[in-house]
């Protein structure tokens, strides 16, 4: 079986680990992981919650900026008519 050497499982997925767990199983691979701690499954919960919530809050972020700058960039060209006309 092959190994695949992980620091913390957060930082191999945010979420669903055990999913990828069972899929490296079946493929021949197993994960180790150097700095396991192990958690409840009320605590492993709350940290896959807070992922999502930190991932979509972050996107959330990107979007209202790539708005801001389409908005920016449009006001920019709108004055440059006006100034040509």
């Amino acid at each position: 079986m092959k190994p695949l050497v992980i620091g913390y499982e957060d930082r191999f997925v945010r979420f669903g680990y055990d999913w990828f767990e069972s899929f490296c199983q079946r493929h021949g691979t197993q994960i180790i992981v150097v700095n396991g701690e192990e958690l409840s499954p009320e605590q492993e919960l709350v940290r896959d919650l807070l992922a999502i919530v930190t991932v979509f809050s972050a996107r959330l972020h990107g979007l209202r900026f790539h708005k801001n700058a389409i908005r920016a960039a449009a006001l920019q060209k709108d004055g440059a008519n006006d100034q040509s006309s």
